[in-house]
Protein backbone atom coordinates (compact mmCIF):
# COMPACT_ATOMS: atom_id res chain seq x y z
CA UNK A 1 0.00 0.00 0.00
CA UNK A 2 1.03 3.68 -0.55
CA UNK A 3 2.66 5.36 2.64
CA UNK A 4 0.79 8.03 4.17
CA UNK A 5 1.16 11.35 2.56
CA UNK A 6 -0.57 14.45 3.86
CA UNK A 7 -0.44 18.32 3.56
CA UNK A 8 -0.18 18.47 7.38
CA UNK A 9 0.86 15.89 10.45
CA UNK A 10 -0.99 13.53 10.59
CA UNK A 11 -1.01 10.35 13.55
CA UNK A 12 -0.27 6.83 12.67
CA UNK A 13 -2.11 4.47 13.95
CA UNK A 14 -0.23 2.94 17.31
CA UNK A 15 -0.63 -0.52 16.47
CA UNK A 16 1.59 0.05 13.39
CA UNK A 17 4.33 2.04 14.91
CA UNK A 18 6.91 -0.25 16.13
CA UNK A 19 9.44 1.87 18.09
CA UNK A 20 13.08 1.64 17.24
CA UNK A 21 15.75 2.90 19.52
CA UNK A 22 19.39 3.48 18.46
CA UNK A 23 21.04 0.46 16.16
CA UNK A 24 24.65 -0.31 17.79
CA UNK A 25 27.39 -0.72 15.25
CA UNK A 26 30.27 -1.41 17.38
CA UNK A 27 31.22 1.65 19.51
CA UNK A 28 29.03 3.25 16.53
CA UNK A 29 25.71 4.44 17.29
CA UNK A 30 23.30 5.12 14.66
CA UNK A 31 20.40 7.36 15.65
CA UNK A 32 18.12 7.37 14.36
CA UNK A 33 18.63 3.41 12.79
CA UNK A 34 18.06 4.61 9.33
CA UNK A 35 20.44 4.33 6.90
CA UNK A 36 20.98 5.36 3.13
CA UNK A 37 21.69 2.20 0.77
CA UNK A 38 24.84 3.08 -1.71
CA UNK A 39 23.47 3.65 -4.92
CA UNK A 40 26.18 3.30 -7.85
CA UNK A 41 26.47 6.85 -9.33
CA UNK A 42 24.12 8.66 -7.13
CA UNK A 43 24.95 8.50 -3.21
CA UNK A 44 27.73 11.02 -4.10
CA UNK A 45 29.17 13.29 -0.75
CA UNK A 46 27.16 16.05 -1.63
CA UNK A 47 23.78 13.16 -1.64
CA UNK A 48 25.11 11.96 1.35
CA UNK A 49 25.71 15.51 3.48
CA UNK A 50 22.21 16.35 2.26
CA UNK A 51 20.09 13.58 3.61
CA UNK A 52 22.60 13.32 6.79
CA UNK A 53 21.29 17.09 7.24
CA UNK A 54 17.97 15.77 6.83
CA UNK A 55 17.76 12.86 9.45
CA UNK A 56 19.60 9.82 7.96
CA UNK A 57 21.87 8.14 10.97
CA UNK A 58 24.25 6.43 8.97
CA UNK A 59 25.45 7.06 5.03
CA UNK A 60 27.73 4.66 3.10
CA UNK A 61 29.35 5.50 -0.14
CA UNK A 62 28.32 3.92 -3.23
CA UNK A 63 30.29 0.60 -4.43
CA UNK A 64 34.16 1.27 -4.32
CA UNK A 65 35.82 -1.63 -5.84
CA UNK A 66 38.66 -2.77 -2.93
CA UNK A 67 41.59 -3.40 -5.65
CA UNK A 68 41.13 0.47 -7.29
CA UNK A 69 42.07 1.58 -3.63
CA UNK A 70 45.21 -0.79 -3.43
CA UNK A 71 45.92 0.55 -6.51
CA UNK A 72 45.86 3.57 -6.00
CA UNK A 73 42.97 4.60 -8.75
CA UNK A 74 42.48 8.67 -8.01
CA UNK A 75 39.00 8.18 -9.25
CA UNK A 76 38.04 5.16 -7.02
CA UNK A 77 39.57 6.74 -3.50
CA UNK A 78 37.07 9.72 -4.60
CA UNK A 79 34.37 7.91 -4.56
CA UNK A 80 35.12 6.82 -1.07
CA UNK A 81 35.82 10.01 0.29
CA UNK A 82 34.20 11.30 3.37
CA UNK A 83 32.89 14.87 4.47
CA UNK A 84 33.04 15.86 8.02
CA UNK A 85 29.27 16.63 8.07
CA UNK A 86 28.49 13.28 7.32
CA UNK A 87 30.67 11.22 10.40
CA UNK A 88 30.09 8.71 11.74
CA UNK A 89 29.82 7.45 8.05
CA UNK A 90 30.84 4.02 6.22
CA UNK A 91 32.70 2.77 2.82
CA UNK A 92 31.63 -0.42 1.48
CA UNK A 93 34.15 -2.12 -0.58
CA UNK A 94 33.40 -5.30 -3.38
CA UNK A 95 36.02 -7.66 -4.46
CA UNK A 96 36.34 -11.07 -4.83
CA UNK A 97 40.04 -11.79 -3.26
CA UNK A 98 40.05 -11.52 0.87
CA UNK A 99 43.38 -10.46 1.15
CA UNK A 100 42.80 -7.38 -1.52
CA UNK A 101 39.91 -6.41 0.43
CA UNK A 102 41.64 -6.50 3.78
CA UNK A 103 44.52 -3.99 2.16
CA UNK A 104 41.75 -1.73 0.79
CA UNK A 105 40.10 -1.83 4.31
CA UNK A 106 42.97 -1.13 5.85
CA UNK A 107 43.84 1.79 3.61
CA UNK A 108 40.29 3.11 4.74
CA UNK A 109 40.97 3.18 8.07
CA UNK A 110 43.91 4.79 8.40
CA UNK A 111 42.46 7.66 6.05
CA UNK A 112 39.60 7.84 9.15
CA UNK A 113 36.63 5.34 7.69
CA UNK A 114 34.38 4.82 10.44
CA UNK A 115 32.35 2.00 9.20
CA UNK A 116 33.53 -0.65 6.48
CA UNK A 117 30.85 -2.23 4.52
CA UNK A 118 31.36 -5.63 2.21
CA UNK A 119 29.22 -5.72 -0.77
CA UNK A 120 27.67 -9.13 -1.19
CA UNK A 121 25.12 -8.14 -2.27
CA UNK A 122 25.21 -6.32 -6.10
CA UNK A 123 23.51 -8.95 -8.56
CA UNK A 124 25.63 -7.66 -11.79
CA UNK A 125 26.98 -9.36 -14.20
CA UNK A 126 30.13 -7.67 -14.66
CA UNK A 127 30.89 -7.68 -10.37
CA UNK A 128 29.23 -11.36 -9.81
CA UNK A 129 31.85 -12.84 -12.74
CA UNK A 130 34.70 -11.81 -10.70
CA UNK A 131 33.59 -13.91 -7.75
CA UNK A 132 32.23 -10.11 -6.06
CA UNK A 133 28.60 -8.84 -5.07
CA UNK A 134 25.84 -11.61 -4.71
CA UNK A 135 28.97 -14.05 -6.13
CA UNK A 136 30.34 -14.51 -2.41
CA UNK A 137 26.90 -15.71 -1.30
CA UNK A 138 27.53 -19.30 -3.36
CA UNK A 139 31.15 -19.27 -1.03
CA UNK A 140 30.76 -18.80 2.48
CA UNK A 141 34.24 -19.77 3.36
CA UNK A 142 35.11 -17.11 1.28
CA UNK A 143 32.68 -14.95 2.49
CA UNK A 144 33.67 -15.29 5.98
CA UNK A 145 37.52 -15.04 5.28
CA UNK A 146 36.78 -11.58 3.44
CA UNK A 147 35.24 -10.55 6.60
CA UNK A 148 37.75 -12.06 9.09
CA UNK A 149 40.29 -10.23 6.88
CA UNK A 150 39.15 -6.81 6.89
CA UNK A 151 37.73 -6.70 10.47
CA UNK A 152 41.13 -7.57 11.70
CA UNK A 153 43.40 -4.97 9.44
CA UNK A 154 41.07 -2.46 9.98
CA UNK A 155 40.29 -2.31 13.35
CA UNK A 156 36.68 -0.86 12.24
CA UNK A 157 32.88 -2.57 12.79
CA UNK A 158 32.13 -4.74 10.12
CA UNK A 159 28.76 -5.18 7.94
CA UNK A 160 27.67 -6.68 4.91
CA UNK A 161 25.22 -5.94 2.46
CA UNK A 162 23.43 -9.16 1.16
CA UNK A 163 21.19 -10.75 -0.74
CA UNK A 164 18.37 -13.23 0.76
CA UNK A 165 20.76 -15.86 -1.20
CA UNK A 166 21.88 -17.07 -4.97
CA UNK A 167 18.61 -18.21 -6.36
CA UNK A 168 17.08 -19.76 -2.89
CA UNK A 169 15.89 -17.68 0.18
CA UNK A 170 17.40 -20.00 2.84
CA UNK A 171 20.75 -19.49 1.38
CA UNK A 172 20.94 -16.56 3.41
CA UNK A 173 20.59 -18.45 6.70
CA UNK A 174 23.45 -20.46 6.16
CA UNK A 175 25.86 -17.39 4.89
CA UNK A 176 23.97 -15.19 7.80
CA UNK A 177 25.75 -17.74 10.29
CA UNK A 178 28.91 -17.72 9.25
CA UNK A 179 29.13 -14.19 8.16
CA UNK A 180 27.90 -13.74 12.14
CA UNK A 181 30.76 -16.30 13.19
CA UNK A 182 33.34 -14.86 11.30
CA UNK A 183 33.36 -11.14 13.19
CA UNK A 184 30.73 -9.54 11.37
CA UNK A 185 29.30 -6.72 13.36
CA UNK A 186 25.85 -6.22 11.70
CA UNK A 187 24.36 -7.40 8.52
CA UNK A 188 22.03 -5.68 5.70
CA UNK A 189 19.73 -7.52 3.90
CA UNK A 190 18.31 -6.67 1.17
CA UNK A 191 14.81 -8.98 0.76
CA UNK A 192 15.02 -10.28 -3.06
CA UNK A 193 17.92 -13.15 -4.61
CA UNK A 194 20.62 -12.39 -6.91
CA UNK A 195 18.28 -14.03 -9.39
CA UNK A 196 15.00 -11.99 -9.06
CA UNK A 197 17.60 -9.24 -9.54
CA UNK A 198 15.43 -6.01 -8.78
CA UNK A 199 12.07 -7.76 -9.92
CA UNK A 200 9.13 -9.00 -7.91
CA UNK A 201 8.93 -7.60 -4.20
CA UNK A 202 10.99 -7.69 -1.25
CA UNK A 203 10.09 -10.80 1.00
CA UNK A 204 10.11 -9.47 4.36
CA UNK A 205 9.72 -13.13 6.26
CA UNK A 206 13.11 -13.82 4.40
CA UNK A 207 14.86 -10.94 6.37
CA UNK A 208 13.25 -11.80 9.48
CA UNK A 209 14.51 -15.81 8.97
CA UNK A 210 18.53 -14.16 8.61
CA UNK A 211 17.22 -11.73 11.48
CA UNK A 212 16.09 -14.93 13.86
CA UNK A 213 19.44 -16.80 13.09
CA UNK A 214 21.53 -14.18 14.37
CA UNK A 215 22.35 -12.60 17.50
CA UNK A 216 24.00 -9.50 15.56
CA UNK A 217 22.10 -6.57 14.27
CA UNK A 218 19.76 -6.88 11.15
CA UNK A 219 18.73 -4.14 8.94
CA UNK A 220 15.81 -4.87 6.31
CA UNK A 221 16.36 -3.40 2.88
CA UNK A 222 14.40 -3.27 -0.02
CA UNK A 223 11.06 -1.61 -1.24
CA UNK A 224 11.12 1.33 1.54
CA UNK A 225 9.26 3.83 -0.34
CA UNK A 226 7.77 5.85 2.53
CA UNK A 227 7.60 5.70 6.49
CA UNK A 228 4.67 3.40 6.76
CA UNK A 229 7.03 0.80 4.69
CA UNK A 230 9.71 1.15 7.03
CA UNK A 231 7.06 0.55 9.79
CA UNK A 232 5.92 -2.49 8.10
CA UNK A 233 10.04 -3.48 7.77
CA UNK A 234 10.50 -2.86 11.31
CA UNK A 235 7.22 -4.73 12.50
CA UNK A 236 6.82 -7.49 10.55
CA UNK A 237 10.85 -8.26 9.78
CA UNK A 238 11.25 -8.02 13.46
CA UNK A 239 14.72 -5.71 12.21
CA UNK A 240 16.95 -3.17 14.04
CA UNK A 241 17.05 -1.07 11.53
CA UNK A 242 16.00 0.09 8.01
CA UNK A 243 17.79 0.60 4.81
CA UNK A 244 16.93 3.43 2.18
CA UNK A 245 17.48 3.60 -1.18
CA UNK A 246 15.31 4.72 -4.06
CA UNK A 247 12.59 6.62 -2.37
CA UNK A 248 15.57 8.85 -1.00
CA UNK A 249 16.65 9.77 -4.40
CA UNK A 250 13.29 11.30 -4.66
CA UNK A 251 12.81 12.20 -1.39
CA UNK A 252 15.29 12.94 0.98
CA UNK A 253 13.57 13.72 3.31
CA UNK A 254 12.20 10.29 3.79
CA UNK A 255 14.51 10.00 7.09
CA UNK A 256 13.23 12.79 8.83
CA UNK A 257 9.19 11.75 8.19
CA UNK A 258 10.62 8.05 8.86
CA UNK A 259 12.29 9.50 12.40
CA UNK A 260 9.04 10.92 12.74
CA UNK A 261 7.23 8.13 12.49
CA UNK A 262 9.81 5.46 14.09
CA UNK A 263 9.30 8.37 17.28
CA UNK A 264 6.65 10.41 17.46
CA UNK A 265 3.99 7.87 16.11
CA UNK A 266 3.53 10.85 13.24
CA UNK A 267 4.33 11.73 9.52
CA UNK A 268 5.09 15.23 8.96
CA UNK A 269 4.54 17.33 6.45
CA UNK A 270 6.02 17.13 3.30
CA UNK A 271 8.83 19.82 2.10
CA UNK A 272 7.68 22.98 -0.01
CA UNK A 273 8.59 22.81 -3.32
CA UNK A 274 10.62 26.03 -2.33
CA UNK A 275 12.47 23.47 -0.52
CA UNK A 276 12.88 20.90 -2.80
CA UNK A 277 14.28 23.19 -5.58
CA UNK A 278 16.37 24.50 -2.41
CA UNK A 279 18.21 20.96 -1.86
CA UNK A 280 17.99 20.04 -5.75
CA UNK A 281 20.28 23.29 -6.50
CA UNK A 282 22.57 22.61 -3.47
CA UNK A 283 22.75 18.81 -4.76
CA UNK A 284 24.15 20.76 -8.30
CA UNK A 285 26.31 23.24 -6.97
CA UNK A 286 28.44 20.85 -4.84
CA UNK A 287 28.56 18.33 -7.29
CA UNK A 288 29.95 20.74 -9.79
CA UNK A 289 32.03 21.89 -7.22
CA UNK A 290 33.66 18.65 -7.08
CA UNK A 291 33.46 17.03 -10.59
CA UNK A 292 32.93 20.08 -12.66
CA UNK A 293 30.26 21.45 -14.87
CA UNK A 294 30.35 19.24 -17.95
CA UNK A 295 30.11 15.70 -15.78
CA UNK A 296 27.60 16.99 -13.19
CA UNK A 297 25.16 18.42 -15.84
CA UNK A 298 25.37 15.07 -17.98
CA UNK A 299 24.99 12.85 -14.55
CA UNK A 300 21.98 15.45 -13.56
CA UNK A 301 20.40 13.75 -16.78
CA UNK A 302 19.36 10.90 -14.88
CA UNK A 303 19.02 12.32 -11.29
CA UNK A 304 17.17 15.07 -12.18
CA UNK A 305 14.95 12.88 -13.50
CA UNK A 306 14.15 10.61 -10.30
CA UNK A 307 14.26 13.54 -7.81
CA UNK A 308 11.63 15.71 -10.27
CA UNK A 309 9.36 12.65 -10.39
CA UNK A 310 5.84 13.40 -9.76
CA UNK A 311 5.98 16.92 -10.69
CA UNK A 312 3.87 18.14 -13.77
CA UNK A 313 6.12 20.05 -15.52
CA UNK A 314 8.72 17.11 -15.35
CA UNK A 315 6.87 14.62 -17.28
CA UNK A 316 6.52 17.30 -19.59
CA UNK A 317 9.92 18.61 -19.97
CA UNK A 318 11.86 15.37 -19.49
CA UNK A 319 12.94 15.39 -23.45
CA UNK A 320 15.06 18.54 -22.29
CA UNK A 321 15.98 16.88 -18.93
CA UNK A 322 17.49 14.12 -20.75
CA UNK A 323 19.61 16.14 -22.83
CA UNK A 324 20.69 18.65 -20.96
CA UNK A 325 24.22 20.17 -21.33
CA UNK A 326 24.73 23.47 -19.11
CA UNK A 327 24.26 24.89 -16.48
CA UNK A 328 22.15 27.46 -17.69
CA UNK A 329 19.93 24.67 -19.10
CA UNK A 330 19.78 22.99 -16.13
CA UNK A 331 18.43 26.24 -14.52
CA UNK A 332 16.13 27.06 -16.98
CA UNK A 333 14.47 23.38 -16.76
CA UNK A 334 14.15 23.60 -13.16
CA UNK A 335 12.62 26.44 -13.06
CA UNK A 336 10.04 25.66 -15.76
CA UNK A 337 8.91 22.23 -13.35
CA UNK A 338 9.00 24.58 -10.20
CA UNK A 339 6.76 26.79 -11.93
CA UNK A 340 3.88 24.30 -12.37
CA UNK A 341 3.06 23.12 -8.86
CA UNK A 342 3.86 20.79 -6.63
CA UNK A 343 4.43 16.90 -6.89
CA UNK A 344 2.36 14.35 -6.60
CA UNK A 345 2.52 11.82 -3.61
CA UNK A 346 5.27 9.27 -3.37
CA UNK A 347 4.40 6.09 -4.38
CA UNK A 348 4.93 2.61 -3.03
CA UNK A 349 4.78 1.28 -6.14
CA UNK A 350 8.03 -0.49 -7.23
CA UNK A 351 7.68 -0.96 -10.90
CA UNK A 352 6.39 2.31 -11.50
CA UNK A 353 9.44 4.05 -9.53
CA UNK A 354 11.75 1.28 -11.82
CA UNK A 355 10.10 3.12 -14.68
CA UNK A 356 10.35 6.90 -13.41
CA UNK A 357 13.65 6.52 -12.05
CA UNK A 358 15.93 3.47 -13.60
CA UNK A 359 17.13 0.53 -12.03
CA UNK A 360 19.92 1.18 -9.75
CA UNK A 361 22.59 -1.55 -10.38
CA UNK A 362 26.17 -0.95 -12.17
CA UNK A 363 24.64 -2.03 -15.36
CA UNK A 364 22.39 0.34 -15.17
CA UNK A 365 24.12 3.25 -14.11
CA UNK A 366 23.87 7.01 -15.30
CA UNK A 367 26.68 8.80 -16.22
CA UNK A 368 28.89 7.45 -12.68
CA UNK A 369 30.54 10.59 -11.61
CA UNK A 370 33.86 8.34 -11.68
CA UNK A 371 33.43 7.54 -15.28
CA UNK A 372 32.25 10.56 -16.97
Amino acid sequence: MPSPVNDSPHPLPAATVPLRGPLALGSIVVDPPLLLAPMAGFTNVAFRRIVKRLGCGLTITEMVMAEGLVRDHPRTWALAELSAEERPASVQIAGGEPEVLGQAAERLAERGADVIDLNMGCPVRKIVDRCAGAAMLKNPDIAAEAVEQVRRRSGLPVTVKMRTGWDDASQSITAARVLEQAGATALAVHGRTREQKYSGRSDLAAIRAVKRAVKIPVIGNGDVMGPQDALDMLRVAEVDGVMIGRAALRDPWIFASTAAAIRLGIVPAPPTPAERRAVLVEYFEETAMRAGEHRTVLHMRKFASSYLTGFPGAKRLRDRIQHLETRAAFYEVIAEVFAEGPPTPLVADHERLRRAGGTFDAADDPVPLSEA
